[in-house]
């Protein structure tokens, strides 16, 4: 059941490649970024190359000249394969290949009577079109998408849906653990893992985040269009680039105001109020503003449901952190 999956890269002209993804890379000429440019014409932050799900992004930070394919870049762009970056001292160029993925051990989606489908990386979309990924007969066209984090996946529902007999509303994000069930109509799809498939092991369904999963080492970067955050947790780690409003609320939530401290709940009154001062503004505000930022978590494989967490009833969102987690904000 092997696939494949794309890898994307930037390339210099020494030959060096530097790997792209959701944290994307920071190039400018201050010592602390991924790329760092010495002409005195570049900014300090002069750009980030990033990926968004499975779509490589440019996004222009800074003052500094930076040029794509001959013709000067003001803000964002989608970059294909071949594409060149050119920017003070120094030429890049946007790479991509197919490489092969071998799912035994990741997820494995099981239909009653019709096989098993394997989902080797994620953004991975299931659906009634000829686009899908996974294309059933008599499901919506893109009816959700799957992403895969450091212990889980996550659903995102684009039609109705219901998972474990409960029913999804469209838009939301769902954690899924082995066993659980996917459902549209009749038809169902239970997620197991392809340790289950290729073994014949039984896998039991998973609880809540453990002690040892939660986030121990959390850094998050201000950046002049939002922020940069790196999570590690149960000794993996990933980061994401966090937009406007999305990185405001998680340094709030890293480095909330006194009395509290990180991984204590933050009431939406309070949240509503610094995330839109003399606004009106509601919880539904802040309920859409939190999905978006577990999407971005989601697509970068940070276990977003068990990170950024709606205290039940609501009233409130924490940050899910290891006892004695170390938190840096630069």
């Amino acid at each position: 059941m092997g696939t494949a999956r794309t890898r994307w890269w930037l390339a210099d002209g020494s030959g060096a490649r530097l790997r792209l993804d959701a944290g994307g890379v920071l190039i400018g000429r201050s010592p602390s970024c991924d790329l760092v440019l010495r002409d005195p014409k570049a900014s300090r932050s002069q750009a980030l190359v990033y990926l968004d799900g499975d779509v490589a992004r440019l996004l222009v930070l800074g003052r500094g000249r930076t040029v794509h394919n001959g013709e000067r870049v003001e803000r964002d762009l989608h970059l294909n394969a071949g594409d060149r970056i050119e920017l003070p001292s120094t030429s890049l160029e946007v790479g991509c290949s197919e490489q092969p993925d071998d799912s035994r051990g990741g997820w494995v989606l099981e239909q009653p009577g019709g096989g098993f489908f394997g989902v080797p990386t994620g953004p991975f979309v299931i659906g009634g079109s000829s686009t899908d990924d996974l294309q059933l007969e008599g499901w919506p066209d893109h009816a959700l998408v799957l992403h895969l984090t450091q212990r889980r996946m996550h659903l995102a529902a684009q039609s109705a849906l219901t998972v474990d007999g409960e029913a999804i509303e469209v838009g939301a994000l769902v954690p899924l653990t082995a066993g659980s069930r996917i459902a549209y109509g009749a038809q169902t799809l239970r997620v197991v893992t392809g340790r289950e498939v290729w073994h014949g092991s039984t896998v039991a369904s998973e609880g809540s985040s453990s002690e040892s999963e939660l986030a121990d080492h959390l850094r998050f970067e201000f950046l002049p269009r939002g922020g940069r955050l790196r999570v590690r947790a149960g000794g993996s780690e990933r980061a994401v680039y966090l937009p406007g409003q999305r990185s405001e609320l998680m340094a709030l939530l890293l480095r909330p105001p006194a009395p509290y401290e990180p991984g204590q709940a933050l009431g939406d009154e309070m949240l509503i109020e610094r995330l839109w001062p003399k606004q009106a503004r509601s919880r539904i505000d802040l309920n859409t503003l939190v999905y978006r930022l577990r999407k971005d978590l989601a697509c970068a494989g940070i276990d977003a449901s068990g990170f950024v967490v709606r205290a039940q009833g609501g009233g409130g969102t924490l940050l899910g952190l290891a006892k004695g987690a170390r938190v840096e904000i630069d």
